[in-house]
């Protein structure tokens, strides 16, 4: 660490590194040598000393499982979670939708819900946000699971669709917006359904 006590550059290297716990405060004052330091470091919060704030998008997720033959697409920590426990392999990001939290609301404006919806008796995960495949779901016997984020309804610029794919063999919906992804879909004789919504195919 570079000593120019007093300056903005010394101070701001202290701060973050009590903000990224690679020092300690009582550390970085004894570093600083002034009381200075102390009243910057104290002046911290809430703006430097807290943790940056969420960015309002999040990443579409794929699993797989060969047991189940199942794709499941989750935007959640607990999807990822239960993907997991469940012996699931990560393949990639489908591409990146809209966070659940209300602080989001104004991101959340044009969108719809991805809703997650699960059949014991299938072993499938699907994720669905048209009033037609919550339909389905429920025919089906599906339960719902919870949100997993919000789409857009229209395509805007830097978005691409959120396709459905369906194999009647595996009994697995699989939803997906990658190029690879509908190339995989296909090869292994899936059939398009329809677009579900549209979501960014890189973090904005």
């Amino acid at each position: 660490m570079n000593r120019d006590e007093g300056g903005t550059p010394f101070l701001d290297e202290l701060a973050q590194g009590v903000h990224s716990g690679a020092i300690s405060r009582r550390k970085a004052i004894k570093l600083g040598g002034s009381a200075l330091v102390a009243s910057a470091l104290a002046g911290l919060s809430p703006s430097r000393a807290e943790a940056q704030p969420k960015r309002p998008f999040k990443a579409l997720t794929l699993y797989w499982s060969p047991d189940r033959q199942d794709n499941f697409t989750t935007g959640t920590k607990q999807g990822r979670n239960d993907a997991i426990a469940a012996g699931y392999q990560y393949i990639r990001n489908e591409g990146y939708c809209v966070r659940t939290s209300r602080r989001w609301a104004q991101w959340q404006k044009g969108t719809k819900a991805l809703k997650l919806y699960w059949s014991e008796a299938r072993g499938d995960n699907f994720t669905t946000a048209t009033k037609q495949g919550e339909a389905d779901a429920k025919a089906a016997g599906y339960q719902f699971i919870r949100i997993e984020g919000y789409v857009f309804r229209k395509q805007r610029r830097g978005t691409v669709p959120l396709k459905l794919y369906w194999n009647p063999d595996r009994e697995d919906n699989f939803t997906t917006s990658t190029q690879q992804g509908e190339a995989d879909a296909k090869a292994a004789g899936y059939q398009f359904i329809r677009i579900e919504g549209y979501v960014y195919s890189s973090r904005p």
